[in-house]
């Protein structure tokens, strides 16, 4: 496939991303207005699982859809991936 060319998978996530997600967020914010929240524990497992599958549903799209990032070779090093990787489990 050529650069140009966006397929099924690359559609779903744009309609997800940018449609149903968007929708779904303002209709929750609207709920929670009405219910008492959740224990925190509970609320941040449930926030840490959902962005994990965003991350892992936009990696498949990623990888369906033959995307690599324009970056230059020199940018990504070995070094700097295991140290944003560091900071970003760290927290």
């Amino acid at each position: 496939m050529n650069g140009d060319h966006v397929g099924i998978a690359g559609y779903f996530h744009l309609a997800a991303f940018g449609v149903l997600i968007p929708l779904l967020a303002v209709k929750t914010s609207r709920k929670l207005l009405t219910i008492a929240y959740q224990p925190r524990q509970k609320q941040f497992i449930a926030i840490i699982l959902q962005l994990l599958f965003f991350a892992v549903f936009s990696i498949w799209v990623a990888l369906t859809e033959y995307f690599r990032a324009q970056f230059p070779d020199d940018l990504l090093s070995d070094r700097l991936a295991l140290s944003g990787n560091g900071c970003a489990f760290s927290i």
